[in-house]
């Protein structure tokens, strides 16, 4: 029984006993000292025991008054003050009275005063001694059966209704404590709540303040064609921070409403950092940063996490160490630990830091360092809270450390199992790679580059070539390995050799990764990319072996591509487009017509010509998500994850996300084998995010 229960219960019992045995004790000492054998002794004794019990009392009450438990010491004297005075009041009543009567109500006493077997043993106790005392200490005998009844029976009465009356005070002192807490909880969720829609406001507002103002300028005929130009750029950046608003508010709803689904298999945590890295390294080239990626010790192979999840991690920590760092550089280290056994992943950077004192409200939701850093910097405050959520799901931790003017360190842990921990690898070739100090990119730095892509989903291939010959790139399409091949083989017999190959890893006929082993095979020392979806993140280290330079994921990241792109070149190549950036017309292709994309209208803007391949990718959402749906009736698995893994490496690309991620996770539980209930649920949210874009 815990203190508060027992002070409870002893409260109760002392108001009691107050209230009720004053004259029960005063009646049954006068009785004694009446009829006894020595009067003015038990007469005595009894005025002696009544003065004590009364300034007991009078303590206890003022201890009550004051909100006071009454303590043990003062129940325990009373009940010992019981045990010293009633046998000696019976004795000198002697056995002609009646004086077993004196016990009674102590007998009453004793199970609210003590516990319950410090209660029977006390009982007990002041029964044999008041029997003894009354017959003189002479040995048990008929005369002491009738007594001895009554006080067992009184005994066994009163014990019981102590231990209920304990009980019910445990249980109203639980119901209250249990009160209390919802209380709280329901005052901090009110707080919370106020808080949420206070930063949500803010958040919401800001954005479509500016959308709603600029929509305003390109509305206005007499709006000059510059400053529609850059009004659209700003819609466009205010759109993706809402969209990454609302993703980021969905996954916390999700996180805290437990339904966040991990899908958990084995994947290369090196491979999911150069992911991360050929992001990222574009938003640290813009702000003059050093970036590089160090990979400490040997890594296991593979481990079983979520790298969908653990990029989102990291994408979040990098970002900010990008966002909050001015000058110096961004670290991504990555160690296996063999005591404790885990996979520690370090962000760090040579920003400002953080205060102790606020590294412990850090990991709450719309918390940032101080007020003045969502000011300076943007922002909502609830990457790390998310990131944090994540890292416990998939079974790690993510810890901070900080001080102001050093610096951070945010660090994930991921377990290992010792199977995993068997097989270690180093850092596989082309991975960590410094990169260099960092230099501004223009369109006009790639004119002349040619470039090969190889892509079979002729939506992407269409978006890539036109980013790609917007930045001065000589793009040459095709659709399969063998085409690659025979490009790569006649450009080089031409004298025109291509100077980096996007290889799409999943097409027909011959797969990426079978071309670009022919292609090395044969001798071929082009760079080769290559470009998956990222539902099969773990296939880095395959792309690798196959002879590829560098790995993208789909959705493909423009920025990221024309960067690695970039850093595909022989150095002396970057070096004299620093220096000089001619006005080269792209060259003649010496490939065919057919396998050659239609260069772009310089004269329709780009944003222009975007909204409408856009529209036109939109209006097919729905056609292929009914073919999906006719391929699982007749139960046909390879077209539908053919046809997810299309989407999910396109979809993105054209700003819609929604069904990029809905396709992703079909084409992972596809390929996990999932229950056809789970398919069923996939199938159902891919439909519903195409349905909401051709409402929209």
């Amino acid at each position: 029984m815990s203190v508060e229960s027992t002070r409870s219960f002893e409260a109760t019992g002392s108001q009691f006993l107050d209230r009720a045995m004053p004259l029960p004790v005063a009646a049954t000492c006068a009785y004694a000292a009446v009829f006894g054998e020595h009067e003015l002794l038990a007469g005595g004794l009894a005025v002696v025991f009544i003065a004590i019990n009364i300034a007991l009392n009078s303590a206890i009450e003022r201890r009550l008054r004051r909100g006071v438990s009454p303590g043990r010491l003062l129940d325990v004297g009373r009940a010992g003050i019981s045990m010293a005075f009633l046998p000696p009041i019976a004795w000198a009543s002697g056995p002609d009275a009646e004086a077993w009567l004196v016990a009674l109500p102590a007998l009453v006493a004793m199970p609210y005063l003590l516990q319950l077997r410090q209660a029977l043993v006390a009982s007990i106790s002041l029964a044999l001694l008041i029997l003894l005392a009354w017959q003189r200490l002479s040995p048990p005998s008929g005369v002491w059966l009738e007594p001895a009844l009554a006080m067992s029976a009184l005994v066994l009465v009163c014990t019981p209704m102590a231990s209920a009356m304990r009980e019910r005070g445990r249980n109203l002192l639980e119901m209250t404590a249990a009160l209390e807490r919802s209380k709280a909880a329901a005052e901090h969720a009110s707080v919370a709540k106020s808080s949420f829609l206070a930063h949500m406001s803010h958040e919401l507002r800001t954005p479509l303040g500016a959308i709603s103002g600029y929509a305003d300028l390109l509305g206005d005929p007499r709006t000059g064609q510059e400053v529609r130009g850059s009004s659209i750029g700003v819609i466009q950046r205010n759109c993706g921070h809402l969209l990454e608003l609302v993703n980021q508010i969905l996954d916390l709803a999700k996180i805290e409403a437990g339904e966040l689904i991990i899908d958990s298999a084995p994947a290369s945590v090196g491979g999911v950092v150069e992911d991360v890295a050929s992001l990222m390294r574009v938003q640290a080239s813009n702000r003059r940063l050093e970036f590089r990626v160090d990979y400490a010790t040997p890594l296991p192979a593979t481990i079983q996490t979520d790298a969908f999840r653990l990029r989102q991690i990291l994408v979040n920590l990098v970002g900010n160490a990008i966002k909050f760092t001015r000058e110096g550089s961004v670290e991504i280290r990555v160690t296996f630990s063999a005591e404790p056994r885990e996979l520690w992943i370090d962000v760090i950077d040579t920003g400002a830091g953080i205060s102790e004192d606020n590294l412990e409200s850090l990991f709450q939701p719309f918390v940032q360092a101080d007020g003045s850093t969502a000011r300076e910097f943007g922002g909502t405050g609830l990457g790390l809270a998310i990131s944090q959520h994540l890292a416990g799901l998939l079974g790690g931790a993510l810890e901070v450390e900080s001080a102001v003017g050093s610096g951070s360190r945010f660090r994930v842990r991921l377990p290992v199992t010792p199977g995993e921990a068997l097989h270690l690898t180093a850092a596989p070739a082309g991975q960590g790679r410094e990169a260099r100090k960092p230099v501004p990119l223009s369109c006009d730095d790639l004119v002349g580059v040619r470039v090969l892509l190889a892509e079979d989903f002729p939506d992407n291939a269409l978006l890539i070539t036109m980013h790609l010959q917007r930045a001065g790139i000589f793009t040459v399409s095709v659709e399969n390995g063998i085409a690659a091949i025979a490009a790569v083989v006649d450009a080089q017999a031409a004298g025109e050799p291509f100077d980096v190959v996007l290889m799409d890893m999943q097409m027909p006929l011959l797969d990426g990764y079978s071309a670009a082993s022919k292609l090395r095979a044969e001798g071929f020392a082009v760079p080769i990319i290559a470009l998956t979806a990222h539902a099969m993140a773990g296939d880095r280290e395959p792309c690798l072996r196959a002879g590829c330079d560098g790995y993208l994921a789909k959705p493909v990241e423009i920025p990221a591509l024309i960067a690695a792109i970039r850093d595909h070149l022989p150095e002396e190549r970057r070096e004299s487009m620093q220096d000089s950036s001619p006005e080269v017309t792209p060259p003649v292709s010496a490939a065919d017509d057919s396998d050659r994309a239609a260069a772009p209208d310089p004269g329709v803007p780009l944003d222009v010509e975007l909204a409408e391949i856009g529209a036109l990718y939109g209006t097919r959402l729905a056609e292929r998500t009914a073919t999906i749906e006719a391929a699982w009736r007749s139960d046909d698995r390879a077209q539908m994850t053919f046809i997810a893994h299309q989407l999910a490496g396109s979809a993105g690309m054209y700003g819609y996300d929604a069904c990029g991620d809905a396709a992703r996770a079909l084409e992972q539980s596809l390929r996990a084998g999932a229950a056809p209930d789970v398919i069923d649920e996939r199938i159902s949210t891919l439909r519903e995010a195409a349905g909401e874009f051709n409402r929209t």
